[in-house]
């Protein structure tokens, strides 16, 4: 973008960008700062053009994974051949998507997902691990074949993180959400009314708007719990030189 103006107004992040080669270049400037959209917003694909062997995926969705529509709703599952919406979230060009992000199995989403719904049906945080097959895809940049070892971590609010909350912000949980939240439009209210903890949580639009400091706090927070409690060992294997899980 040429400028960052309209971004500042809805609530965008932006930041300086400049290049240390070339300090009176005209492209040293304040930009905007997005993620990759449909075709990537969870940053898998810019690792695996890489050939990172070890990937800790956030997933920062809008619904539930036991919601029966959750795959209508997200667009990653395109890396699997999976997505059934795509740019224009309809399903007229899913299959333009798929064609140009998938680089795992299809069979792999669908053993994904189980996982993730067996964990949350136990009450575990919504962490799953994965050794996969990276298939090169040309179109998205991905030319390695190798063995990928995943972590995909996903929005969700454990029973036991639940109840270690503070009785205030257990109450703060059970207010139910403002009606914008309902609507397709909601993402507009968020540029004039500041979102907060509610029943909503942890299922929150968190690209564009204004945040309460405890929103934004629980959030990180539920996040962390998430990895490291749903993480456990498969977590220290990143951080460990242990040839058993190299590709």
């Amino acid at each position: 973008a040429h400028t960052t103006v309209g971004q500042k107004l809805i609530g965008g992040s932006t930041c300086e960008l400049w290049s240390p080669a070339d300090t009176t270049s005209s492209n040293n400037r304040m930009t905007n700062i997005a993620d990759g959209g449909a075709v990537d917003n969870s940053a898998v694909l810019a690792l695996l053009r890489r050939g990172v062997q070890h990937v800790v995926a956030q997933i920062a969705q809008q619904v539930a994974v036991t919601d029966p529509d959750f795959t209508n709703q997200v667009w990653w599952p395109s890396l699997f051949g999976r997505a059934t919406v795509g740019l224009s979230n309809t399903s007229k060009d899913a299959n333009a998507l798929n064609t140009r992000s998938q680089v795992f199995d299809p069979e792999e989403y669908d053993k994904l997902m189980a996982e993730f719904k067996k964990k949350v049906e136990k009450g575990l945080p919504p962490v799953v691990e994965q050794t996969l097959e990276v298939r090169p895809n040309p179109r998205c940049g991905v030319n390695n074949n190798y063995k990928v070892h995943v972590l995909w971590v996903i929005a969700g609010v454990s029973p036991a993180f639940r109840s270690a909350l503070p009785a205030e912000t257990k109450q703060q949980l059970e207010k139910e959400p403002p009606a914008w939240k309902s609507r397709k439009t909601g993402v507009l209210h968020l540029l004039q009314e500041q979102d907060d903890l509610d029943q909503h949580f942890p299922f929150n639009i968190t690209f564009y708007g204004d945040y309460s400091t405890r929103l934004v706090r629980m959030l990180a927070e539920n996040t962390a719990y998430n990895l490291i409690e749903g993480g456990g060992t498969s977590l220290k294997k990143f951080f460990e030189n242990d040839s058993a899980h190299r590709p």
